[in-house]
């Protein structure tokens, strides 16, 4: 302050100091203030930060929303937006300028989480992304099968005892990810993105078991669709019961009502074509069996025919070359089924001897560094004491943290 004379017996305060007196009694006679109005002069900047303001029919109330706080927010404030802001009343100095500091904010006349639902979708429409042609067709006879969710789930459960109950010999990958709360929709999306770069699987499935609107937020996160969308393998999304419905159920290339029914959706196709070579086979052999069975009445026939009672040799030649050709028929229609039983038993033998789970099934066990779960250890000297490590067995997975290595050590 300057020093204070006659002429003003009040003290005398620099610019900056005044403004600062106000904004400290301000900041601390306001500190929780609720203000509802519209929207207006929106400017989101590149660094996070929200400008706008919020006017009434008489008033206007600049405001400034920290990063900090904006990126908590769901949905995107948009220009003639009712809305209630909660903050703090404080003064500008650069520009003396009464404005409030926003921590909080609520949209008027429906729930955040529906709104930031309906602003998503509007914009992934407007892109095209749920148009039905972008649909990839499902693989008619899938091997390799990738899963992201929590290992430690009832949808994981439900999905595997489908598969390996019906189809032991498919190769599954489990990509473990958080499936509610805070960071789950960046990590569902980061397993889309690895599983995505391995290209060794036919299906990807994203799946979690029911919950409430809050616990499905994550399959409504518009980079979570995103991922989801750019998948070059196809997709399956099985959310939460038949009647919850997410972002994620309309992007993905084929929506399932449950986790169990996704596994079914799986194998389905190849059940399908299993009854079809089935049907096949024995369409074949009643062909078969009618063309011989008109053959020898045809022979039958023709013995009995008055022309040729005076030709018994040819009749007899022509009797043998019939029912020769029906025995040859019958030995190559059997020799085709025989050949085409070995080579499915011999794949069906290849595809068990590949699978990984078959090698965990004989108490081995995949170790991998947390979160890592696409670089399976091989060597101790990739480890340091207090690392954390994950343990996947053939049933479950645990976590644990490396007490002492032995490089050299053998069992």
């Amino acid at each position: 302050m300057f020093p204070v004379d006659s002429l003003f017996p009040r003290p005398i305060y620099r610019v900056s100091q005044l403004l600062a007196e106000v904004h400290t009694a301000l900041s601390a006679g306001w500190r929780r203030v609720a203000v509802a109005g519209q929207a207006c002069e929106v400017r989101p900047q590149r660094s996070g930060h929200v400008y706008f303001s919020l006017k009434d029919e008489t008033g206007k109330l600049s405001a400034v929303m920290w990063r900090s706080d904006a990126i908590r927010v769901p949905f995107r404030l948009e220009e003639g937006m009712e809305v209630v802001a909660t903050g703090t009343l404080g003064i500008y100095p650069a520009r003396g300028q009464f404005q409030m500091q926003v921590a909080g904010l609520q949209p008027i006349g429906v729930g955040a989480m529906q709104l930031a639902f309906e602003q998503t979708r509007r914009r992934l429409e407007a892109e095209g992304l749920f148009d039905p042609a972008r649909k990839k067709p499902m693989p008619s006879l899938p091997k390799r099968i990738g899963i992201v969710t929590s290992p430690d789930g009832a949808a994981i459960r439900d999905i595997l005892s489908v598969l390996r109950r019906r189809h032991p010999n498919l190769c599954i990958t489990i990509f473990p990810a958080r499936v509610q709360g805070e960071g789950a929709a960046g990590e569902l999306a980061e397993g889309i993105r690895v599983l995505n770069r391995m290209a060794r699987f036919d299906v990807l499935i994203v799946t979690r078991g029911g919950g409430s609107a809050e616990d499905l937020a994550p399959f409504n996160d518009e980079g979570l669709v995103r991922a989801l969308a750019a998948s070059a393998i196809p997709t399956i999304s099985a959310v939460g019961h038949e009647t919850d419905r997410t972002l994620c159920d309309d992007i993905a290339d084929l929506r399932a009502p449950t986790p169990s029914a996704a596994a079914e959706l799986v194998i389905g196709v190849q059940e399908e074509i299993s009854r079809r070579l089935g049907q096949a086979r024995r369409s074949l052999f009643q062909t078969a069996r009618r063309r011989t069975s008109e053959l020898r009445a045809r022979v039958s026939q023709a013995r009995r025919a008055e022309v040729l009672v005076r030709f018994p040799y040819v009749l007899m030649r022509r009797r043998d070359r019939v029912e020769s050709a029906a025995e040859r028929l019958e030995e190559r229609i059997g020799g085709r089924l025989e050949r085409s039983r070995a080579r499915l038993s011999n794949a069906a033998d290849r595809m068990g001897a590949l699978d990984p789970m078959a090698v965990l099934r004989r108490g081995y066990a995949v170790v991998y560094l947390e979160n890592r779960p696409d670089s399976p250890l091989r060597s101790a000297r990739a480890l340091a004491p207090g690392m954390p490590i994950r343990v996947l067995l053939a049933e479950g997975s645990f976590s644990a943290s490396v007490t002492r290595t032995g490089e050299g050590e053998k069992s």
